[in-house]
């Protein structure tokens, strides 16, 4: 009931964000040369550039994640421990990803991202305390972005895209039993497979701020190499940003993500011993309330260059479990167009 009835009011939002927009005069031109004239860092795939444009986007995103929970439940260690050898206390996942756009036409963008991973976990037993960190490159995403209304106050963009398996699925590490073998799902740093990547999303903006939704979803296409397939994934959310002055902007949004339990298992792990490795300790829906604001610099050498900061907080999880949960995640964001 919980789970349906974020998710009416996820639509509810992005609907009535809609029904704002088409109050408004047509004759207003959306402005990206403004504060709020891209969405929150945390947001993505969510506009074209103009024909011959090229956007550089870098962001960096820390999510920290600690202690476990069982459907919505928190729990205690000790209670993990009463299932399986191993009991993960944390887990700290740093991305980097740099993106690059490139409006072919007006109406039809062409953008590449790369992501490089870092994870570095910690985990228990009843006798002993340790940690696995991985780097490597995650998977690389091919999209392209249609722009599905003419110039006005409202942007519809269409995007679909896919996932190519470039990440690690091979990472080896400390575990419970011996000094390296293969770690599990959450200590990869790709999925090993081919994923489509379809989204929709909307914009409006008047005087004073812009209002905006997005719906997307991963579909894993296929088992990979070790024989198992991640979960797919269904993310919504919709925002509102309001200009400062010409140079801040502030925002806030809602997020919902669910992701699907993994199908198959890793031959080289053990999920009756770490939850990490089981596929039925997978799985689960989270939203989240994210606060930021983005400063646009308007003179001097670093004109045109944008700056987004976005903090994330949980307020509703409901895991397959025992799973980690979600603590906080920061967002950083620069852009740049030429």
């Amino acid at each position: 009931m919980a789970r349906k009835s974020i998710i009416a009011g996820l639509v509810a939002a992005f609907a009535l964000t809609a029904a704002s927009a088409a109050a408004q005069d047509d004759d207003y031109i959306f402005d990206r040369n403004r504060p709020d004239g891209f969405g929150p860092p945390g947001v993505s795939g969510h506009f074209t550039v103009d024909a011959g444009e090229i956007l550089w986007s870098f962001t960096y995103s820390r999510d920290d994640m600690l202690g476990n929970r069982d459907g919505t439940n928190p729990l205690f260690q000790q209670d993990v421990l009463d299932l399986f050898t191993v009991a993960p206390i944390s887990l700290l996942t740093q991305t980097l990803n740099l993106e690059l756009r490139l409006g072919i036409t007006d109406a039809f963008t062409l953008a590449v991202s790369a992501p490089y991973i870092f994870r570095d976990d910690l985990n228990e037993t009843e006798t002993a305390v340790f940690g696995a960190f991985t780097e490597d490159v995650g998977d690389l995403k091919v999209n392209t972005l249609w722009n599905l209304l003419d110039p006005g106050p409202h942007i519809l963009t269409l995007g679909m895209g896919v996932s190519i398996p470039t990440g690690e699925i091979d990472e080896r590490g400390p575990t419970a039993t011996r000094s390296r073998a293969q770690l599990p799902f959450n200590m990869q740093t790709g999925s090993g497979s081919w994923d489509l990547l379809p989204s929709l999303s909307f914009m409006t903006q008047n005087e004073v701020g812009t209002f905006g939704g997005q719906v997307s979803a991963t579909f894993r296409l296929n088992d990979n190499d070790r024989n198992y397939r991640l979960g797919n994934r269904f993310d919504m959310t919709t925002w509102v940003s309001y200009n400062v002055n010409d140079w801040i902007a502030v925002s806030a949004r809602v997020v919902y993500e669910e992701w699907g339990s993994v199908t198959g298992i890793d031959p080289d792990t053990d999920g009756l011993e770490d939850p990490r490795a089981n596929p039925f300790a997978t799985g689960g829906v989270r939203t989240q309330l994210p606060f930021g604001f983005t400063l646009h610099i308007r003179e001097g050498v670093l004109r045109g260059h944008r700056f987004s900061v976005e903090y994330l907080t949980p307020i509703h999880e409901d895991l397959n479990g025992p799973q980690l949960q979600a603590d906080n995640t920061i967002l950083l964001g620069w852009q740049v167009a030429f």
